[in-house]
């Protein structure tokens, strides 16, 4: 924010990717040569999204203890570089997009972004056709017959949660948020959840309020997050149920 680079938002934090290109000491000044990414992000309805971003050379002046970022001029461009840049560092300067390249740049920024939002990373399996899984589950709830579960593909999806608590009950929150009761992410609560040897045994707040047709919710809402869970490593069995 200091160095002018980023503009300061409440709602972003900031991370900084970087490679070296090249060190100088002189008269006790030290000037460190870089290829530079600083970028903030906002966290907010599980997703981080870019605020702002910088990505270019810069040169890292440290003088008796202060600090100074010195940045390219916007003008010519050229001219700049090489002002700033010692002979040797300034092909790899103006070659910076194969040293430095957007896609593994853009993934380690966002993989300090997790970090600095203190969040986590978590696979929740959901329907391959939401639209088509509704429609079966609806039959089979209001006409009988056997149960399509077996028939209907699920699908791994990563969410990102804040890490507040454990990998078990994150998941269960995860993926219930996914299919919230009355689409709304802020009605899904877990209201009892203990894990005890391999099993779970969990209830949401619509298993225990309740309302007029919820049996139907969560005939389908029952089995996204019972699937989610099977899938951590030692869990073999989810019960909806108080132990």
């Amino acid at each position: 924010y200091s160095a002018g680079i980023l503009s300061k938002m409440d709602s972003c934090k900031p991370v900084f990717v970087y490679k070296v290109l090249g060190k100088k000491q002189e008269n006790g000044q030290k000037r460190i040569y870089l290829l530079l990414y600083a970028t903030s992000y906002k966290y907010s309805k599980e997703e981080l999204s870019l605020c702002q971003g910088y990505s270019d050379a810069a040169v890292l002046v440290v003088n008796h203890g202060t600090v100074k970022l010195l940045l390219p001029s916007e003008g010519d461009y050229t001219s700049s570089i090489r002002k700033l840049f010692p002979a040797n560092l300034q092909p790899l300067v103006f070659k910076r997009y194969k040293i430095f390249r957007a896609d593994s740049v853009e993934t380690a920024a966002i993989n300090k972004a997790v970090k600095a939002w203190h969040l986590r990373r978590i696979t929740v399996y959901l329907p391959v056709n939401l639209k088509n899984y509704e429609n079966l589950m609806d039959k089979y709830y209001f006409e009988g017959g056997a149960n399509p579960l077996e028939k209907i593909k699920f699908y791994p999806s990563k969410v990102l949660m804040p890490d507040t608590t454990d990998i078990y009950r994150l998941t269960a929150i995860a993926a219930y948020r996914q299919y919230p009761p009355f689409g709304n992410k802020k009605n899904a609560q877990i209201a009892y959840f203990k894990k005890i040897k391999d099993t779970i045994y969990i209830l949401t707040n619509a298993d225990v309020d309740g309302w007029a047709g919820v049996t139907n919710y969560l005939q389908k809402v029952h089995p996204i997050i019972t699937k989610s869970l099977l899938a951590l490593p030692d869990v073999t069995a989810v019960e909806w149920k108080k132990k």
